[in-house]
């Protein structure tokens, strides 16, 4: 029962997204707003480094890494972010990758200010979401979601501090784990035993972070559903 209740409760929540366009055009605009500048920045310094070169032909025929060595080399800021990782499905498993290691939040400091720039502005709009979607039928209107985005941010802005010191023991544990795991299994002569005790460490880090995740989206819906002002309490709850 509380699988179907489960998947009533998630079919429900795409029906009501499906039913408000407005508003997720609207969330996608911001977000197409925080990616642009630095979308733009890059693609005009690719542009520079091809100039009226020969390397546009490679390029096109599949990515060259002798001209991506150059413009590493060359790179400054942000430049230093593209790479072949970034290109197709490979963005989505470096993402994974960094998020489970905790790189994306040490990164190139550029993107780490946007990733930041970005936090906080779904932080505000968290609460606009959550008022509306805890009002069935109710329609998007701006102002009055931008108000709610304003009623709530300060509390959600705090449950993320404490979301944030709750990330950084995961890691400090995720680092500690994994050396124990190299330690226990240097003497080990088959890579099978190796790799799996690996994913069953990953898989705990995982676990861990996705568990801090949940527990924090499910404090913002007590803040916005029960009118709570602690942000702790929440969590708790």
């Amino acid at each position: 029962m509380g699988g179907i209740g489960a998947l009533r409760a998630i079919l429900a929540g795409l029906g009501r997204a499906v039913g408000t366009p407005r508003l997720v055009l609207f969330l996608w605009l911001a977000n197409l707003l925080v990616a642009l500048p630095a979308a733009v920045a890059i693609g005009e310094s690719i542009h520079r480094s091809i100039g009226a070169s020969q390397v546009h032909e490679a390029l096109r025929e599949g990515f060259d890494l002798a001209w991506h060595g150059e413009y590493a080399q060359a790179a400054r800021g942000i430049e230093r972010t593209f790479s072949p990782s970034v290109l197709g499905i490979g963005a989505v498993f470096d993402n994974l990758e960094a998020w489970l290691s905790g790189t994306l939040f040490t990164g190139e400091p550029t993107i780490v200010a946007l990733g930041v720039l970005w936090g906080l502005l779904w932080m505000f709009f968290a609460g606009g979401v959550l008022d509306l979607c805890a009002r069935p039928g109710a329609p998007f209107v701006v102002g009055r979601f931008l108000n709610s985005g304003g009623n709530y941010f300060f509390r959600f802005f705090r449950l993320g501090l404490i979301s944030a010191a709750l990330y950084w023991g995961v890691y400090r544990f995720g680092r500690w784990l994994f050396l124990q795991v190299g330690d226990a299994t240097r003497d080990f002569t088959g890579e099978r035993r190796v790799l799996v005790w690996d994913l069953a460490a990953a898989a705990a880090v995982v676990l861990l972070l996705a568990l801090v995740r949940i527990v924090g989206d499910f404090a913002k819906v007590a803040i916005v559903v029960e009118r709570r002002s602690s942000a702790l309490l929440a969590l708790l709850r």
